[in-house]
Order: C-alpha cells, then structure tokens, then sequence
C-alpha cells in the first residue's frame, strides 16, 4: 500500500497490491484524488476491493455451488428425482437473493431469514425439506473446501397435532345408523 503525491498535477495516488494466495498473481488497484483528508477513506475503499476481487477469484458463487451440487449429485448416482426437487426448490427460493453472492458471505442468519420469514406461511414439512435441500447444497461446498464450517441451523419444526384416536367400526355403524335415521343431510345416501 503506498500514497504519493505528485507536486506537478497536484494529485494524491494511493495504490494497494495484495497476492491471490492459490495463483500468486497480484492484484492491485490505483486511485487519484486531490483532497488529503481522503486519502485514508480511499485506502480503506481499495484494501476491501482488492479482498473482495481477491475472494471472487478463490470463491464461487452461490449460483456455481449449486449447479456443481447438481452435477456431483448425478455422478454419485442419486435419484433423478432427489437431484430435480433439490435443484428446482433451491433454486426458485435463493437464486434472487443469494445468486450473485458469494457462497461464503450467505451467513446462518441468511438461512434463518429465509426458512423462518420466507416460508412462514408454508407448512413445516415443506420448511423441513427446504432446510435439507439447502444442508445438502452446503455440506457439498464444505467438503469441497469452499466454506470452513457449515452455516445451516439446527431448527426445529413443530408438526401438527396428530389424531390420537379414531372410532372403531361399531362406533361408525351406530353413527351412520342414527344419522340415516334422523335423515340429516350430510348422510351419504
């Protein structure tokens, strides 16, 4: 990181140059500006740009995991119809929002926000398999190194309550008996 100052023109150039760590290739970027007092603004400005350039070079985006899952799911021979509900529900929920991003900057809040605000009005079964489908999609970017650990929560979802009980079949019988009886409407004739 350097600044000058070039007395002819009356500019400040501030400079950063930063190695990619998996290429070695260096990255830099150079900025002019008049004013002094925005040379220590512009300095930060350029560090994060380089990070960032440095960071899409290594890291794919969200919308390359995906499809790499895909492709990786079909070679280790999972069911064609696993691989199309994955791909499909992923897609249609995330590709808007996280699709340009960068797979490590989707954070747990992000998936939290998504299964927990998106999906609120769907039925927990359906927050159930979104959640696996989106597990799935991360444990692959983990074991091929794009991430250090796996941002996916541990929710829980609270199933309907289920019928404890049911008639028996006498039970039935005297109930379609009295309701032929009486004639009601809903009795199926």
């Amino acid at each position: 990181m350097g600044t000058k100052f070039d007395q002819k023109t009356g500019y400040y150039t501030v400079s950063f140059c930063k190695r990619n760590p998996k290429t070695g290739m260096p990255v830099s970027l150079k900025r002019k500006t008049k004013q002094k007092t925005k040379v220590k603004q512009i300095e930060r400005e350029i560090i994060a740009a380089v990070e960032r350039k440095i960071a899409e070079k290594i890291t794919p985006k969200w919308k390359d995991v995906v499809s790499a899952y895909v492709e990786d799911a079909r070679a280790r021979g999972l069911a064609e119809v696993t691989i199309y509900n994955t791909q499909k529900c992923v897609e249609a929920a995330t590709f808007e929002k996280w699709g340009p991003r960068l797979v490590t900057e989707i954070t747990t809040q992000d998936i939290r926000n998504l299964i927990q605000v998106d999906f609120k009005d769907n039925a927990a079964s359906h927050q159930r398999a979104m959640l696996k489908y989106l597990r799935q999609v991360f444990t692959y970017a983990l074991e091929n190194g794009h991430l250090q650990r796996d941002p996916v929560p541990k929710l829980a979802f609270r199933v309907g309550d289920k019928i404890k009980k049911v008639l028996t079949e006498e039970q039935v019988r005297k109930l379609l008996h009295t309701a032929k009886v009486m004639n009601w409407e809903w009795y199926p004739h």
